[in-house]
């Protein structure tokens, strides 16, 4: 997946340095790579715990939130610059070269043994356990309900594929406001995340939860 996602960005850059850039070029570049992030994600989420002991993991888990919030703030910021001094097609060219980073310490990791391999390998896909995740969620109102608002949200109105329309035709500002504008998010993703931290008990989470989404929209 990361080999895939790397050749994307590959794509892309040059592409954009020769010219040649068309809008179906973006269109089918992003459904790969949307793909490849599709596998890419819970391969990396279950990946964490079968490198750990488990009373290792809550700590993992904070310094993975912690660097994955890091570069999206970071990455963003970054390419403004980029862009306004050196051009699109660097910026699709540094985030290739980015992936060499990762694909190296997978290398470095060889094999990780998985705690249900032995089952797996036996028997295929095990639907059962499949049945058994979606019997959950079906049966967990706020997880179905939260998965679902969050799909409809992102799904069919991605903020962050139209941010580049918003800084170029309504804000009219340039590369490096643009980079500041698509880490803002996460910016106060981590803003969210210590204050929340500081409370406990949280009444009335749905209503909350709708409002963050109104206030969102």
């Amino acid at each position: 997946t990361q080999s895939i996602m790397m050749l994307t960005a590959l794509s892309l850059a040059a592409l954009t340095a020769f010219g040649l850039i068309q809008l179906w070029h973006i269109y089918l570049l992003t459904a790969l790579q949307a793909a490849a992030i599709a596998f890419d994600t819970p391969a990396r989420q279950a990946l964490i715990p079968n490198l750990l002991p488990k009373q290792d993991l809550p700590s993992a888990f904070s310094l993975n939130s912690i660097a994955m919030t890091t570069g999206s703030i970071v990455g963003p910021a970054l390419s403004g610059v980029v862009i306004a001094y050196a051009g699109q097609q660097f910026t699709y060219l540094f985030n290739a070269v980015s992936y060499l980073a990762v694909i190296a310490a997978l290398i470095a990791m060889g094999e990780v043994p998985q705690q249900a391999a032995a089952r797996i390998s036996s028997r295929g896909i095990d639907w059962a356990a499949i049945r058994e995740g979606i019997r959950f969620i079906l049966h967990s109102p706020i997880i179905l309900s939260s998965m679902l608002l969050d799909f409809l949200a992102t799904f069919f109105s991605s903020a962050n594929t139209l941010l580049p329309f918003v800084a170029q035709d309504i804000l009219k500002v340039g590369p490096l406001e643009y980079g500041w504008l698509a880490g803002a998010q996460s910016i106060g993703g981590i803003i969210a995340g210590l204050a929340l931290s500081q409370r406990s008990n949280l009444r009335r989470q749905g209503v909350i939860l709708l409002n963050a989404v109104l206030v969102f929209g």
